[in-house]
């Protein structure tokens, strides 16, 4: 099933993104130098042409991030239904919603009394809650324990034990899943990962449009993706091993 899903357009789409801002600013780039070369343009003419290209860029950028954005969330969705029971019908959706919220607030008031009498460690109320649901196999409890706990404890400031407690709700959740959902988690786990290094290619590039003296270093994942774009003065080039040429744009 993985490999399905990344086969999809979708997948591609999400996390190419990095690749595809990378061309964008190669191209801006080229249009710059060429812009540049040519000796007939006045100063002016030839600020104006490149800030109109910088736009065009920008535009481009844009368009690439909201892309991305929906195919991510398109291929979240698939993998989250795989991974997740939902609801027959919205007599079953407000059975399952009713549960959730008569369950939370009693485990909210036994991590409530934890914090508070240190009588209790808060990660071990944690995991005995998950191991209760899990037991049950209660899904739709588990699943209000991964979301609830860790966002009740962040905003109690204790964020080091909301980490530690999502990591024990979350091996219990694991053990409940079956071979499809598992392949389905990973997947999803997979997705986060390449989402977060996409983004931050996006974000690298983006940025590289208002440093016209910088070059950029291309960094490739696994599969040849463009995750990455660093930037690095040009007076460094010489101890880069792989960056595009430096342009002279003036502004």
């Amino acid at each position: 099933m993985s490999t399905k899903i990344r086969e999809r357009g979708a997948w591609g789409k999400a996390t190419g993104i990095a690749k595809r801002a990378k061309a964008i600013v190669e191209d801006y780039r080229k249009a710059v130098a060429k812009t540049n070369a040519q000796d007939y343009y006045t100063q002016e003419t030839r600020t104006q042409r490149v800030r109109e290209l910088k736009e065009e860029a920008r535009e481009r950028l844009a368009k690439v991030l909201v892309e991305g954005e929906a195919a991510h969330d398109e291929v979240l969705s698939q993998v989250t239904a795989m991974i997740t029971p939902t609801p027959t019908d919205s007599t079953e959706e407000l059975l399952w919603e009713t549960k959730r919220l008569r369950a939370w607030p009693r485990v909210r008031e036994r991590l409530e009394y934890a914090i508070t009498s240190e009588l209790e460690d808060v990660v071990l109320v944690a995991r005995e809650e998950a191991l209760l649901a899990a037991g049950k196999g209660d899904i739709q409890m588990l699943q209000a324990l991964r979301e609830e706990v860790p966002t009740f404890l962040r905003a109690r400031g204790y964020g080091s034990l909301s980490d530690a407690a999502a990591r024990v709700i979350e091996t219990e959740y694991r053990k409940t899943l079956d071979e499809t959902q598992m392949d389905a988690l990973l997947v999803r786990d997979e997705l986060g990962k390449a989402w977060s290094r996409a983004l931050t290619g996006h974000s690298l590039a983006k940025s590289a449009l208002d440093e016209p003296i910088y070059e950029s270093v291309v960094v490739a994942d696994y599969d040849g993706s463009i995750l990455m774009i660093e930037a690095a003065p040009v007076e460094k080039k010489a101890v880069l091993s792989s960056a595009l040429p430096s342009l002279r744009a003036d502004f």
